[in-house]
């Protein structure tokens, strides 16, 4: 889904109406000759008329309108090469594709890659944005949305007007998208970076995705500052391996060549020494632990909205309050404090802009129940990312119970369901194993590999239902206790089969203390 947002205004729209929305929003351009724009194809074979111009290009057919050009992209359900009649039909004027086509109308541009060809179209039918920007990238694992959040911030502070892409929005001055992917298709960057420039922004900063990727829609963005979080296990339903989940995150470095280009990278992670020998640029460490780092910290004292540190950098030292929950949180900070610094601010601005964030959507967001105990929604669904949210959530619980209801993806990679059980159980007393987007997988099944990893001696209730399992810990809780339902963070929908449903954590929470009782629909074991 995607909705279109000027700060107030909400129109909701379904995922296809993107591309619209985009170019209903852009400004225009000048329409363009066929034969200017696929020069920019290293390999072609053009057959019919080039020199008729478009106005727009796209790879969805519904959205064609007359004088467009359609991309026709494999996917992994569909295959666009089966809607090029309903292209043409709609009007298209040219078509890019991988294979021929019975049809003497239109312009056929013959191409061996026909995402690697959108990205190339794109990029040169708006002009090459990015060249006209500084556009800083973030990837990792974990903490990538709060590290941009917390860039933007630091920009903002420095009076740069910055846009921002990202998994829960894309931000482009007065125009805000609910974001349907955290790094999204090339033609939709391109657009949005067409956006941010007739919004006069010149700074951008996006969460860049291993599948953005590996998958080239990023090919042709001028990164200026790559940073990096870390690395832990995720998606190797998609990448296979550790090894090629690794090289994917590695791509962005190779975006970012020569001594005024910038990484950032994290010295406590375990593959920061690959990461560094793949830097063809200027360099800026972090860490928490190593005071050899460029930027590292000092003098760690916690209060009760976060904590306060001291951060050491090349450009001065800086006495800062961070207002936000988790000690994972510093890291972010370090690694945007580094991304900052390299495009251009100083250390003041680092602590006005780190000073000013208290809130990112989804992430330790607590919910306002006005109850005598604590519940937040994470957005965690990976080990790491849960270790640190329910490490976190210990210290803030103290000596009262710790709740935590869970579960894990389905159609997704099945070795990390059990590590994160395990995770959970290391600090949670009273576990709730539930469903989170099962897709077409069965939830028993999933809940069943999930299970393997928990530690027997805690509470555990296994529950299929996601909103019976949330109500029954929230009804579960008393004075002092913590309750962290994790997996879905800012993210109001599930997925059951190929179906998006609404569901939104924090809904739940509020409608089950204004009195739902649970069903106790568990799991049956024989």
């Amino acid at each position: 889904m995607l909705s279109l947002r000027c700060r107030s205004a909400v129109s909701p729209s379904s995922s296809g109406t993107m591309s619209c929305l985009f170019v209903k929003t852009a400004k225009r351009r000048v329409t363009i000759k066929i034969s200017d724009l696929i020069q920019i194809l290293p390999e072609k074979q053009v057959s019919g008329e080039t020199e008729r111009e478009i106005s727009k290009i796209e790879y969805d057919s519904r959205l064609i309108e007359p004088e467009d050009m359609f991309v026709a992209m494999p996917g992994s359900r569909d295959d666009g090469h089966d809607y090029i009649p309903d292209a043409i039909r709609a009007g298209a004027v040219c078509v890019v594709c991988e294979r021929d086509f019975e049809n003497s109308s239109v312009c056929k541009v013959i191409i061996p890659d026909s995402r690697h060809a959108l990205s190339l179209l794109a990029a040169k039918f708006y002009d090459f944005p990015s060249r006209k920007m500084l556009v800083a990238g973030i990837t990792g694992t974990n903490g990538k949305t709060t590290t941009v959040y917390m860039v933007k911030s630091i920009l903002d502070a420095g009076n740069k007007r910055t846009g921002l892409m990202g998994t829960i929005e894309y931000l482009a001055g007065k125009y805000q998208f609910n974001a349907p992917n955290t790094t999204p298709e090339s033609l939709h960057i391109e657009r949005l970076l067409s956006i941010m420039q007739a919004e006069r922004i010149r700074n951008v900063v996006m969460e860049v995705s291993s599948h953005g990727l590996k998958t080239g829609r990023v090919n042709m963005i001028d990164f200026n500052v790559a940073g990096f979080t870390n690395l832990t296990q995720d998606h190797l339903d998609f990448h296979g391996t550790m090894e090629e989940y690794r090289e994917a995150k590695a791509m962005l470095l190779d975006k970012v060549k020569g001594k005024d280009r910038w990484a950032v990278l994290n010295m406590d992670d375990p593959s920061y020494d690959f990461f560094l020998g793949r830097t063809e640029c200027s360099c800026l460490t972090y860490s928490i632990e190593n005071t050899r780092a460029d930027l590292h910290i000092t003098g760690i004292e916690k209060t009760d909205r976060g904590y306060r540190f001291k951060l050491i950098s090349p450009l001065g030292s800086e006495e800062i309050h961070l207002k936000l929950p988790g000690r994972y949180n510093l890291n972010n900070a370090l690694c945007a404090a580094g991304v900052a610094l390299a495009s251009g601010v100083n250390t003041d601005t680092v602590r006005s802009g780190l000073e000013a964030m208290t809130f990112v959507p989804g992430r330790m967001e607590r919910v306002d129940i006005n109850r005598d105990f604590k519940v937040f929604v994470d957005f965690a669904h990976t080990p790491d990312a849960l270790g640190h949210v329910m490490k976190s959530a210990r210290e803030i619980a103290g000596d009262r119970n710790l709740i935590a209801v869970f579960g894990c993806g389905g159609d997704r990679d099945k070795g990390k369901r059990p590590l994160m059980a395990k995770a959970v159980s290391e600090y949670a007393d009273i576990i709730f194993l539930t469903s989170d987007n099962p897709r077409t997988e069965d939830p028993e099944a999933i809940i069943n590999d999930a299970e393997a990893g928990l530690n027997n001696s805690k509470e555990t209730h296994l529950v299929l239902d996601r909103k019976e399992a949330i109500t029954r810990a929230v009804l579960k809780a008393s004075e002092g206790d913590v309750v962290v339902i994790a997996g879905k963070g800012h993210e109001n929908y599930q997925i059951v089969g190929t179906e998006k449903i609404h569901f939104d954590d924090r809904e739940v929470v509020r409608e089950a203390l204004k009195g739902q009782n649970s069903d106790n629909r568990e799991v049956k074991r024989s």
